[in-house]
């Protein structure tokens, strides 16, 4: 059982998939993985142990096989078995708490916190001492960020966020294609402003697309959770210039705020509204599904976004097919005002994996 556990750890800090946790309840995960390694980990005919691994974000039905994994399991003799959710997540998470079936590593995702409360997810803070010295070469002086919370100090997480160093490739604050940028001889817009006029002015030359569709100015996809991404999360970064701290902006001596009470996210959803009204904005931005806001950018009829390159690389990866480099997107420092600095490339720190002060492990 322990190397089992110590296995997690190395898995965790190699992978890089988030959040991971080690489980320390017996049994598989009642999913496809489980059904396959039976009860725990299990050594198979090769001589390789198989542990069972749930991934919240997970798609793919096999993919412990690319030559990554091969290295892996040759240096380590371990293999996973790959799970993922089907339909609802968070009923998944739930289903595994009722029935008490976990599988040995997991990734939950928002639902870390229901593992703990419940008592599942083991501390890993003895297992790190005694075998991963460079896990806490790794975390260094962030190491206790990986701590649960000051009155549980343990740590049931790794996390694999980018630590320390320079950040060199980004998404900007907002996102405007590489064709309105030459018409103004690739000049860079800072504040929203100047973003605005680059779009209007853009609008205004070429209101069809050459394929004869209307041109959009300004799109978002917030019919679904991915509001937060080009919604929610643009107010703080263009708006206070802060980092992504989800519903809450934190000054330098740990106060926090509702952000969407801040005035001058106010001011940012003011803007937005009169660009809706104006007709930049697309109309049906708050409706359309995610699938709907991919097309409209693969069609390359979408002027400016206020996203996150992962979030929409399908439709540049379709532009791109199509011979349509001009219509992706720039990441751009995008701000209220001038005097409002872009957060985009500056390191913000690791991420607390602790969750708010309210939830509290249960004994079990």
């Amino acid at each position: 059982m322990k190397a089992k556990k110590v296995w997690a750890l190395v898995l965790a800090v190699s992978m890089a998939v988030g959040m991971l946790g080690g489980c320390g309840g017996k049994g598989g995960d009642g999913g496809s993985a489980a059904d396959a390694a039976g009860s725990g980990s299990a050594a198979g005919e090769d001589g390789v142990v198989e542990l069972t691994f749930y991934n919240a974000d997970g798609q793919e039905d096999d993919p412990w096989s690319d030559p990554v994994a091969q290295a892996l399991t040759e240096k380590t003799g371990v293999k996973l078995l790959m799970d993922h959710p089907v339909g609802e997540d968070k009923q998944r998470i739930s289903l595994m708490i009722a029935e008490q079936k976990y599988p040995d590593i997991i990734y939950a995702k928002g639902d870390a916190g229901s593992l703990i409360d419940a008592g599942v997810l083991i501390d890993m803070t003895d297992l790190i001492e005694e075998y991963g010295p460079n896990i806490k070469k790794l975390y260094g002086d962030e190491f206790d960020k990986l701590k649960y919370s000051a009155d549980d100090p343990s740590i049931y997480q790794l996390s694999s966020y980018g630590k320390g160093g320079e950040v060199y490739k980004h998404s900007g604050t907002a996102q405007l294609q590489w064709a309105v940028l030459k018409e103004n001889n690739y000049e860079v817009p800072k504040t929203l402003e100047q973003f605005e006029k680059m779009i209007k002015d853009y609008l205004a030359a070429h209101p069809q697309t050459e394929d004869g569709m209307d041109t959009i100015g300004l799109s978002m996809s917030a019919s679904d959770w991915h509001w937060m991404i080009t919604l929610g999360n643009p107010a703080g970064y263009i708006a206070e210039g802060a980092p992504d701290n989800g519903q809450w902006l934190i000054d330098e001596n740990y106060n926090a705020i509702y952000k969407f009470a801040s005035p001058k996210v106010r001011e940012y959803f003011k803007w937005l509204n009169r660009m809706y009204n104006e007709g930049i904005l697309d109309p049906e931005f708050a409706t359309q599904t995610h699938d709907d806001y991919i097309a409209k950018i693969s069609s390359g009829r979408v002027l400016a976004l206020t996203d996150t390159d992962w979030d929409y690389a399908d439709g540049e990866k379709i532009l791109k097919q199509d011979g349509k480099l001009d219509k992706t997107y720039a990441g751009l420092p995008v701000t209220m005002d001038e005097g409002t600095k872009a957060p985009c490339l500056i390191y913000q720190g690791l991420p607390q994996l602790s969750l708010p002060p309210r939830r509290r492990r249960r004994d079990g």
